[in-house]
């Protein structure tokens, strides 16, 4: 797992849906970065990250949280290579059929790509 002061807080979440975004698409994912509000505009602003498995895509908390965990530890791993922005993972239908290294893919591409 990642460090609580690396989580973006529910407050901070209800406040990115409703506030200009940049949204990436990938495979499983919809990463969602915000562009304006107070997460963006905080002058000590760390790497904070997000990971967002609804119960309509995926029924049993134990698979959501174990998605979770798979994604956290991607992000533990590879820390350096993101900016000091907020990234949101919203997760997509495909997530449900995915093995870990497709995520992992899935998740290196993102970062080629940004």
């Amino acid at each position: 797992m990642i460090p609580r002061r690396n989580k973006v807080s529910s407050y901070v979440i209800k406040e990115v849906f409703s506030s200009k975004t940049k949204q990436l698409n990938s495979k499983f994912f919809k990463i969602i970065i915000p562009l304006e509000g107070n997460i963006v505009k905080s002058p000590n602003q760390e790497k904070k990250f997000s990971v967002i498995i609804p119960s309509k895509i995926i029924k049993k908390a134990t698979q959501r949280n174990y998605f979770k965990r798979v994604v956290y530890r991607f992000v533990k791993e590879n820390m350096t290579l993101f900016e000091n922005k907020c990234y949101i993972f919203l997760a997509k239908k495909e997530i449900k059929e995915a093995k870990v290294s497709d995520i992992k893919v899935d998740l290196e591409e993102f970062l080629a790509l940004k």
